[in-house]
């Protein structure tokens, strides 16, 4: 089965707000951070749509588990802290009383 492939000519990367602008787009392609083109012909090139969604979503990923990791570190280090701070109370005598009930505050 023959696999047909889509080409994103420079125009429609800027459509699609994938890069602002040219030496933004070269400068991307020199650090090897953005696939290189396909020459189309003697004056056109394109960019393989496949390629482009490829490295739209491993950037979505790096996002996301950037973000996942140190959520979930701070939540544990602010759960620590508290933990500490009660044993500190507790262990200084200053712990607050549980609340009786109302029938036996009496």
């Amino acid at each position: 089965m023959t696999r047909i492939v889509a080409y994103l000519r420079y125009s429609d990367l800027e459509k699609r707000k994938i890069v602002p602008n040219r030496s933004t787009l070269k400068r991307w392609m020199d650090k090897g951070t953005f696939p290189r083109p396909v020459r189309l012909g003697p004056n056109s090139l394109g960019w393989p749509d496949d390629e482009i969604e490829a490295r739209d979503a491993a950037l979505r990923a790096a996002r996301d588990a950037k973000h996942a990791a140190p959520d979930s570190a701070r939540v544990a280090a602010h759960a620590a802290r508290i933990a500490e701070a009660d044993a500190k109370k507790v262990a200084e005598g200053d712990a607050e009383e549980e609340p009786k009930p109302a029938d036996e505050a009496a």
